[in-house]
């Protein structure tokens, strides 16, 4: 046994690389973490996929931003 102790992922550990990947502008990175602030305070993440949170939060975002791509473009990059 290795005894690793592996920390769980959180959706804000993907939005940097999916934004990127999406060729998004910054501003819509920082919308998506403001997103993910207000689901996570509200227990709105609790129970899922880290990958999926990161997907809507980035989706959400970029449609507010005016910069929107569409959800199969997010879900693709996100792998959900």
């Amino acid at each position: 046994e290795l005894h690793l102790r592996l920390m769980p992922t959180r959706p804000q550990d993907y939005i940097q690389r999916f934004c990127s990947e999406l060729k998004l502008k910054g501003e819509i990175q920082t919308r998506a973490n403001d997103i993910l602030k207000q689901a996570t305070d509200r227990e709105l993440t609790s129970g899922r996929g880290p990958t999926g949170v990161a997907a809507a939060a980035i989706y959400i975002s970029s449609v507010q931003c005016g910069e929107r791509r569409t959800q199969r473009e997010v879900a693709e990059v996100a792998g959900v």
